[in-house]
């Protein structure tokens, strides 16, 4: 019991005296000024840790710090702006006293910008080049890289090779803020309390991790694809004429896919996604034969919620703060109640990433597995005719609706 006591008081201690630095670089850009800084500040006030915030940027530091002091999270953090145009600039920061502290225990480095407007591997290797050495007492160091990860499979792969080529696996959180939203957390909850019962009919489940809508496919050990659905809203060719004032290739504006399990062969799952739809959704729906459902909605114009089928199991416990609507039709539904707290999704990614809990972010492989089972349907995608498209209304449900729930009748083009 004295050991207990002991490795307890030590946590506490190494919690109160933990000094992070913060290095968001593309920390003035707007996903950094609208998300990130607000959700730090929120992190802040209930964390142990002392955090010191730094916005990294290509512009003069005039520039820099007139635009930090805009964003009135960023004055309340005290972020302080750093140039970062090449190596120089990095050794510049590494030497700046307020950066290399004696008590410094760990680094977090959120690359916000795309990847594909800035080169992500260079700034990893400045950074572990002249900054990491200047941190004595260094003890962690975790990369935030944001989404897309890649345009398609080799880029991904070009990507994840480059950056193995610096990191160890655990130093890496590639962010979605699809996970930090609460009908994720729902769905891995109630996945998580389900399991038994459902792992009777589906194994796999009791390995769940449902990270984006790809990789959730992937989780589970699902092979490729059964058929694809492409459209396209009614309107897109004049919209991009009028826009680039130049013809345009054909392209879809909305897809609908459905995966079969690699063993369970009457078990499928749906993923269906457009723009100017009726509405925004996100929904993901597994169908176990012919007769049954299991469908979560993450985000929608009625809030989360889950759809079950009675048929299937005989009782399911609901994620706690969720509660059953218990109806007379063979599909309970569960919802998130009334008085459940809705934290943003940023707030609690970076809450979990200041803690180092990278259940909630993706990982290499999740990536290139996702990627793997989507290049076919992008190559298709990019091979498409304008014959081949499904074409709806601006701003009707309609494709989603036939397509995402049948398209066991419309697997081909």
């Amino acid at each position: 019991m004295a050991s207990f006591r002991v490795v307890v008081v030590a946590l506490l201690c190494y919690a109160i005296h933990a000094h992070v630095q913060v290095l968001v670089v593309g920390g003035t850009g707007n996903l950094a000024t609208k998300y990130l800084w607000p959700a730090f500040e929120q992190v802040r006030e209930s964390s142990t840790v002392v955090l010191q915030f730094w916005a990294g940027g290509v512009a003069d530091i005039t520039s820099g710090e007139t635009t930090l002091k805009s964003v009135p999270s960023a004055s309340r953090l005290g972020v302080r702006y750093a140039l970062l145009r090449d190596g120089a600039d990095y050794k510049t920061l590494a030497a700046d006293p307020s950066w290399a502290t004696d008590d410094i225990t760990g680094v977090i480095v959120y690359l916000a910008v795309p990847p594909q407007f800035f080169d992500a591997v260079r700034a990893c290797s400045l950074y572990l080049v002249a900054i990491k050495p200047s941190c004595a007492t260094l003890r962690w160091i975790r990369i935030v890289v944001e989404k897309p990860f890649g345009h398609d499979i080799f880029s991904a792969e070009a990507l994840a090779t480059s950056l193995r080529g610096i990191f160890a696996d655990d130093e890496l959180f590639l962010i979605d803020h699809y996970m930090g939203k609460r009908g994720v957390h729902g769905l891995r909850s109630f996945l998580t309390l389900n399991q038994v019962e459902y792992a009777k009919w589906w194994p796999h489940l009791s390995h769940i991790q449902a990270h984006r809508r790809l990789d959730l496919v992937h989780r589970f050990a699902f092979e490729s694809h059964l058929g694809v659905s492409l459209g396209q809203y009614d309107g897109y060719l004049q919209d991009v004429h009028n826009e680039l004032n130049k013809p345009t290739t054909t392209t879809a504006t909305a897809a609908a896919a459905r995966f079969r399990h690699q063993e369970r062969r009457d078990m499928t799952v749906s993923v269906a996604a457009g723009k100017a739809l009726q509405h925004r959704e996100v929904r993901v729906t597994l169908h176990f034969g012919t007769a049954c459902v299991l469908e979560f909605v993450i985000q929608g114009p009625e809030g989360e919620s889950i759809q079950v089928c009675d048929a299937l199991v005989e009782s399911v416990v609901p994620p706690l703060g969720w509660v059953a609507d218990n109806n007379t039709t063979s599909r309970q539904q569960l919802a998130p109640h009334k008085s459940m707290e809705v934290l943003g999704a940023y707030t609690f990614l970076l809450g979990k990433l200041v803690q180092g809990d990278a259940t909630h972010f993706m990982h290499l492989d999740d990536i290139l597995a996702a990627w793997r089972l989507w290049q076919p349907i992008l190559e298709l995608s990019d091979a498409a005719h304008e014959r081949d498209l499904w074409i709806y209304p601006l701003g009707d449900g309609s494709f989603l609706d036939f397509h995402g729930q049948e398209q066991t009748n419309h697997d081909e083009f």
